[in-house]
């Protein structure tokens, strides 16, 4: 017997253990997505440097590997064979919060993926300013030797960076198309949840059609039986005034 997340003890260790996995995977993924999204907003900005770019690709690969491991475990969950009505609710609750928790991971790789590329073209106009002040240096122009020296690194610089950049956008863009796939798994899941439950509900509806015309109809023979016996009882009372009167004629006869 094993402890559940309801906190209370269960019967199934397996799937309790299946249930504190899932449960331990949205919450790393849930923080990570945070994260991201508070390290998203500061691309293209002042705050976007290499030290930034490096920590958000490690993240990414981090979120994708818990985005991975969630959908592993959610398919367990799912796979469990016949599960008690308590367990079907963790099931449907658990994946309802997977499939939320990958929506909100799907939007923020993406909104990263674009100021990625808006980043991008700004370098990339940076870029083609410096080549040009570099172009104009040349000819009769009299310029230190060290400027110009200096112009040239700062546009392999640039390059270097631009390179980078373009690096990240590609692997997000996989990362993206990775999450999608999870994304449209796990609502398959939650949809064939949502069809088994819509199944359930009709069974409840109707056993209680049938209950209410089962009921309907033991109210009908009730109501017949009551009118029956009062038609008995109406009987018996006109026999007995009957024969009460018969008597009454006869007595004095008799007498």
């Amino acid at each position: 017997m094993a402890f559940d997340l309801e906190g209370g003890y269960s019967d199934s260790p397996e799937f309790a253990e299946i249930t504190a996995n899932v449960s331990d995977a949205l919450l790393e993924l849930s923080g990570q997505s945070a994260t991201l999204a508070r390290m998203g907003a500061q691309i293209g900005t002042a705050k976007d440097t290499p030290q930034l770019q490096d920590k958000i690709s490690k993240l990414l690969d981090k979120a994708q590997d818990g985005a991975r491991k969630l959908s592993i475990e959610s398919k367990k969950l799912q796979a469990w064979d016949e599960p008690t009505s308590a367990q079907r609710f963790t099931q449907q609750k658990l994946e309802r919060e997977a499939t939320s928790l990958i929506a909100e991971l799907q939007a923020v790789q993406n909104d990263i993926a674009k100021r990625q590329r808006q980043a991008l073209a700004q370098q990339r106009q940076a870029l083609e300013s410096s080549q040009a002040a570099v172009s104009g240096q040349s000819g009769g122009e009299q310029i230190m030797l060290q400027e110009q020296i200096a112009n040239e690194q700062e546009v392999e610089y640039q390059r270097a960076l631009i390179e980078e950049r373009e690096e990240e956008i590609r692997e997000i863009e996989q990362g993206v198309s990775e999450i999608n796939e999870i994304y449209r798994d796990l609502g398959t899941i939650v949809a064939e949840q949502g069809t088994i439950v819509d199944n359930i509900e009709a069974n409840i509806s109707n056993v209680a059609v049938h209950t209410q015309g089962a009921s309907r109809e033991l109210a009908k023979a009730s109501r017949k039986q009551r009118e029956s016996r009062y038609r008995r009882c109406c009987l018996l009372v006109i026999l007995s005034v009957i024969l009460l009167i018969v008597l009454l004629a006869i007595l004095p006869a008799l007498t």
